[in-house]
């Protein structure tokens, strides 16, 4: 019940008694028609919305990406059905996405007519602005037409969800030269190989091939060819998730995803130090991670770098208010002969120290202040657009 109802009721409950004292016919015509108009309204919003079929979903055309990023925009695609053979009138449709189980924006969507036994398609557009699963729980839709006395409202309750990929931060030259781009390779010793390093004294078990005659002749010791082999060892990424703010979370994502997207565009797979566990990933896979990475599904920085080999190439994404993580990475960075740090800091508070501290370990360091700028839309949407 609104307040008009409240007020047209009263109303006619006045008119009512002034028709009942006085007889006088047009206070009897006018106190007819407020109860008409009360019974009316009283009766359509729920014909419109008694038996209506409603369904709901969140699309975008993502082309040959994994899948929508921030700053792309999606739709919210609202179906309505009639099956009776009344029509219906003056619908909202409402309803709240959620990013990571949180509240972020409110839907409405205006439906003024759907004709019997009619369809009716409504799309709304929905920025994306953050990372995450976005997702829609429930519907309500509700009418108070044609007078906006009553109102009535039913909910529908569907799933609707669409995953958003954190959209890459494009590296500048320089820093891009300091995120290792390809495989790092070194050589270390093999019973046998193809590339051959010299030779060593004989020990039971090589083969009589191996037997390196022109040392063993002059100097008169049983001596074997000896081998090396190219050891290849992708880079190693690691995040640190321990943040409570999550637009701050969401840049270190889009951070890790430009340091990654340098190799993974390529086809090659990603190292992705996450604790204890050494994950060779794809891109998809990859952005997949980062997209639902919380302090809740990434391990704390310090598990990452005690287990990650000293001889990796490391690249790791810390925010300069991360306490924790910073002094486990000065304790550890020692460890690595090549270790890269995108280091992201607040606009109001540079973390000058903190960029000294892991300067002095030798690490290089490219430092990066939140928030970072607003994600470009992509060509395809542009195009789109413009057409």
């Amino acid at each position: 019940m609104t307040w008009r109802a409240v007020a047209l009721i009263v109303a006619g409950g006045v008119l009512f008694a002034l028709a009942d004292l006085t007889r006088t016919g047009w206070i009897q015509l006018a106190d007819a028609l407020i109860w008409a108009v009360v019974v009316l309204s009283l009766a359509l919003p729920s014909l419109s919305v008694t038996g209506l079929q409603v369904s709901y979903r969140l699309t975008h055309r993502s082309g040959a990406r994994p899948g929508p990023v921030q700053g792309d925009e999606a739709k919210f695609v609202i179906e309505l059905r009639n099956p009776w053979p009344w029509p219906r009138f003056g619908l909202v449709v409402r309803g709240q996405m959620l990013v990571a189980g949180r509240p972020h924006q409110d839907l409405k969507v205006y439906v003024p007519f759907v004709a019997p036994r009619g369809r009716v398609v409504v799309e709304a557009p929905v920025a994306l602005a953050r990372r995450g699963l976005h997702a829609v729980p429930d519907v309500s839709i509700e009418t108070n037409a044609p007078f906006g006395v009553f109102r009535r409202r039913r909910r529908v309750a569907q799933a609707a969800a669409l995953l958003v990929y954190p959209a890459p931060h494009e590296l500048r030259p320089r820093e891009a030269q300091q995120v290792t781009a390809g495989p790092v390779s070194r050589q270390t010793p093999a019973r046998w190989s193809e590339e051959m390093s010299g030779s060593r004294p004989y020990v039971p078990g090589d083969l009589a091939r191996d037997i390196h005659w022109r040392n063993f002749a002059r100097t008169g010791r049983l001596m074997t060819r000896s081998y090396v082999t190219t050891a290849t060892k992708r880079p190693v990424l690691t995040v640190s998730a321990a943040v409570d703010d999550g637009l701050v979370l969401d840049d270190l994502m889009r951070l890790a995803a430009g340091a990654a997207d340098r190799w993974a565009r390529q086809g090659d797979p990603v190292m992705f130090q996450d604790g204890v566990q050494a994950l060779e990933l794809d891109r998809p896979a990859l952005m997949r991670r980062l997209a639902l990475a919380s302090g809740d599904t990434i391990a704390p920085l310090a598990e990452a770098l005690n287990t990650a080999s000293p001889d990796a190439a490391v690249i790791v994404v810390v925010w300069s208010g991360d306490k924790s993580g910073l002094a486990s990475l000065s304790d550890a960075a020692r460890r690595f002969g090549n270790l890269t740090v995108l280091l992201l800091e607040a606009a109001d508070a540079p973390a000058e120290d903190a960029a000294a501290s892991i300067a002095r370990t030798g690490a290089s360091i490219s430092r990066f202040t939140h928030p970072l700028p607003a994600p470009a839309r992509r060509a395809e949407e542009r195009q789109r657009a413009a057409a």
